[in-house]
């Protein structure tokens, strides 16, 4: 894979150079016009996202590859990492000041998980933001999705650290991307850099809960990493399945249908994370076994539709999940309930006065 990473950084350059001569103050060759140009602008005739012809995207202070059919970054998706940003500050700071009260010099590390990554974009974005002491485990159901934030990982995140390692797992969709410890070691890292980490997996075989979800194949018969994740982040399918159709054609022709519709009520995998968010937050023994006494709370930041703000606080604040506060789409399976101890903490509206984001919160102490 680190080969393969070499020589698509090394494609990615030779076509960034190519790219760079439409600024430049000379006459472009009858060849470029006829090898680089002129196919970009067929592309773009098809409706081709101009993400996916010229193969990145800025993204916050960053730019990113983009390969189909991963989704293309949207700009409410960098609001969101402005409001995690916020918070991640105040856990650091709440931590701090814990670790001055008991009277301990060693600085611990936050746990953050991004579920359904895509191109890596959020979780890059957080550890540029706190490029120590924090370690991010990204998932998503896409192997395409989880190889290319593998990749920009590397490119982004490993070219920022001195030293930077990347290790891979032998048959398994796993890679961290850090700076490397005193020892050289992927794992048991001496100093206090950030980690990213990306698996193959899906938010509800995210779970110790069962030998048979241990096993899925989504994850390829690896062991999961340890949860006890301080903040979880996700950009999920939200889009209700009658809203599909009022989609461009740039979208629907070209982007993942299965990173954009989310069910009925857009709110399919929305469920599996809610329900999953108590057991991340815990932690648990080598056994799989959940040590109560270790558990706390934590926070949870989602991009949503404009319609789920509003459904997720009725949801979560209902006494029961036939209360009339809940819609139908939500009670339509018997094991749909409220799931204990999460609670809707705010929405926030987007720049353009949608509202987009939630904030959950984890009561998951004993």
């Amino acid at each position: 894979i680190y080969e393969q990473q070499q020589q698509q950084s090394s494609s990615l350059r030779e076509q960034q150079q190519q790219q760079q001569t439409l600024l430049q103050n000379r006459q472009v060759t009858k060849e470029e016009l006829q090898t680089i140009y002129i196919p970009m602008l067929y592309k773009r005739l098809k409706l081709q996202p101009i993400q996916y012809i010229i193969g990145k995207w800025d993204f916050y202070d960053f730019t990113i590859k983009i390969r189909k059919p991963m989704l293309c970054p949207r700009p409410e998706t960098e609001e969101l990492v402005s409001l995690v940003q916020t918070d991640i500050r105040l856990l650091f700071r709440n931590m701090e000041q814990q670790q001055q009260e008991e009277g301990k010099n060693k600085k611990k590390r936050l746990r953050i998980l991004d579920v359904g990554c895509g191109t890596g974009a959020i979780g890059i974005a957080i550890l540029k933001l706190f490029p120590k002491c924090v370690d991010l485990v990204a998932i998503d159901v896409c192997k395409e999705a989880v190889e290319l934030s593998m990749e920009n990982a590397h490119d982004i995140l490993g070219g920022g650290f001195e030293n930077s390692v990347v290790s891979k797992e032998e048959n398994d969709k796993v890679v961290v991307v850090m700076g490397q410890g005193k020892n050289g070691v992927a794992h048991g890292y001496d100093d206090d850099r950030s980690t990213y980490r990306a698996i193959l997996c899906s938010a509800a075989d995210f779970t110790h809960e069962s030998k048979n979800n241990r096993d899925n194949n989504t994850r390829n018969h690896h062991p999961l990493p340890p949860f006890e994740f301080d903040l979880v982040v996700s950009n999920p399918p939200y889009i209700p399945s009658n809203d599909m159709e009022t989609l461009t054609k740039d979208v629907v022709d070209y982007e993942d249908v299965n990173a954009l519709c989310g069910g009925g009520d857009g709110m399919d995998v929305i469920r599996d994370i809610v329900h999953r968010l108590p057991e991340w937050c815990s932690s648990y023994d080598v056994n799989g076994k959940k040590e109560e006494t270790k558990s706390r709370d934590c926070i949870c930041w989602m991009e949503v539709d404009t319609s789920h703000p509003k459904l997720m606080e009725e949801w979560l604040s209902s006494s029961s999940p036939s209360s009339s506060n809940t819609s139908d789409e939500m009670k339509r399976q018997e094991d749909v309930h409220m799931p204990s101890k999460v609670e809707f903490v705010e929405g926030q509206k987007d720049l353009s006065g949608l509202d987009r984001f939630v904030k959950l919160r984890i009561q998951n102490h004993p």
